[in-house]
């Protein structure tokens, strides 16, 4: 398979390793400074709430009940693309996403 695959094709899908963890809500952690919630200085750290699964994920198949047709019918979920691969701190290094794209991810 190439490097480069486009976002939603076939090819694209087959990278998911079916870990489910991107289906479940992601919070950020917050510094407190005087009185006020604020983001980390260096970037937003971000954790998985396991026990609040999307409601369309089959949490034993680990797989979107509603795929070829979620970004229509969930408004929380969006399509995953090469930058969410390469940043976006809430994906697990076990992802097969950041594998494939995160350098030095193995």
């Amino acid at each position: 398979m190439s490097f480069w695959v486009w976002p939603g094709s076939r090819a694209w899908d087959r990278i998911c390793l079916r870990c489910g963890l991107c289906c479940y809500e992601k919070h950020h952690t917050f510094v407190r400074r005087r009185g006020k919630n604020i983001f980390p200085a260096v970037s937003p750290r971000y954790y998985i709430a396991l026990d609040e699964p999307c409601p369309h994920l089959d949490c034993e198949k680990k797989l979107c009940r509603i795929y070829p047709d979620r970004l229509r019918q969930c408004r929380d979920c969006g399509r995953l693309t090469i930058f969410h691969a390469l940043f976006a701190g809430y994906l697990p290094a076990r992802c097969g996403y950041v594998k494939k794209f995160r350098f030095g991810v193995k």
